[in-house]
């Protein structure tokens, strides 16, 4: 399982989602897996997903967005082509979301303005790293 102090977040709202998972005692993996949901000519990925998490008690994956709900479509597009394509279900928790957890529960989740995070590169594209095929299947993440 990972830890939210080792862990380099996209965004800051996956650093509040991942404490709130500690803070319950629930395991938690840090983006353990891309898809591959098409692929060129040749055989080379030209469009994957890489959900946030992965809760492996529940034996489920967790996506966490603030987009605004209007950009949402294509994440929920790739969301569908993988549960067609692998059975694979996400749970897409979006920025409305986060906003009734912490109304309900009085959880601090800032979906209007970054929280101070540590500064993070940009995640490496998983087609490109160099661990030979990407299959159905899956990429490790790197650490």
């Amino acid at each position: 399982m990972n830890n939210v102090n080792t862990v380099r977040f996209a965004h800051p709202i996956e650093r509040q989602f991942a404490e709130a998972l500690a803070a319950d005692g629930i395991p938690w993996l840090y983006e353990p897996r891309t898809f591959v949901l098409e692929r060129d000519a040749n055989g080379n990925p030209t469009e994957a997903i890489t959900p946030d998490f992965y809760l492996p008690d529940q034996d489920v994956y967790v996506e966490c967005t603030v987009q605004r709900v209007a950009l949402l479509r294509r994440k929920r597009r790739k969301i569908e082509k993988l549960r067609k394509r692998y059975g694979v279900t996400i749970a897409l928790f979006d920025s409305r979301d986060f906003d009734r957890f912490s109304e309900r529960y009085g959880l601090a989740f800032s979906t209007t303005t970054p929280s101070q995070a540590p500064s993070v590169s940009a995640p490496e594209t998983p087609w490109l790293r160099p661990s030979g095929e990407v299959d159905a299947a899956t990429v490790p993440s790197t650490p």
